[in-house]
């Protein structure tokens, strides 16, 4: 299930139109969170690849955990809200 997804909403616009969440973990102290998608949406743009957001938080971080602040996080599609 989750291939299929990648393969149908390959874009943040995709991801934020179908109503689902972006799940974040962060590597240091396993913290998750759910945000929309059109947070990122409203940053990167509709045509954004979801597959690029690994390499962008990489370079220029999107976001920080909000229990120990570290940037190394993983991103997956979430749940429709």
């Amino acid at each position: 299930m989750a291939e299929d997804l990648k393969s149908t909403l390959s874009t943040l616009g995709d991801i934020a139109a179908s109503g689902h969440t972006i799940n974040i973990d962060c590597n240091t102290c396993r913290h998750g969170a759910a945000l929309d998608a059109k947070l990122f949406v409203d940053t990167l743009g509709a045509d954004f690849r979801f597959n690029g957001l690994k390499a962008r938080q990489t370079h220029k971080p999107l976001v920080r955990c909000t229990n120990c602040n570290g940037s190394s996080v993983h991103f997956q599609i979430g749940s429709p809200t």
